[in-house]
């Protein structure tokens, strides 16, 4: 049993996983895809309110949970997008730490090295 439920959490992890890597990749898109569904959520609002009025309060009541559960994945959806860029962040700026302090070790030596040469020239 606990291997299969391992498995599935393998597999719901690596699908998420895809997903926030192509939420990355292709934030425009996304962003136009969920205005597109609060957009296409609103217009059903409005429909079955404009022709089933009797049902009008379910239907508000129905409409908020829909919007809120669509905004919380969208929120969620963008914070691992987030979390993911803070990742290459942190890569870049390592990156950037390593490579400052390799120059300003050359850069010590060579300080050393020019000193070292002007003492030499005011011996002779």
């Amino acid at each position: 049993m606990t291997s299969a439920s391992a498995a599935t959490l393998n597999g719901i992890n690596s699908q998420w996983s895809q997903l926030r890597e192509f939420a990355y990749a292709n934030k425009t898109l996304f962003e136009i895809g969920f205005i597109v569904v609060y957009a296409g959520e609103q217009a059903t609002l409005i429909l079955l309110t404009e022709f089933f009025p009797e049902y009008s309060t379910l239907t508000i009541s129905l409409f908020a949970l829909v919007v809120l559960t669509t905004f919380s994945f969208h929120k969620l959806l963008m914070e691992s997008r987030i979390r993911l860029l803070e990742k290459h962040v942190q890569v870049i700026e390592d990156d950037l730490s390593r490579i400052s302090q390799t120059a300003f070790a050359d850069l010590d030596h060579d300080r050393v090295r020019m000193s070292e040469q002007k003492f030499l020239d005011s011996k002779n």
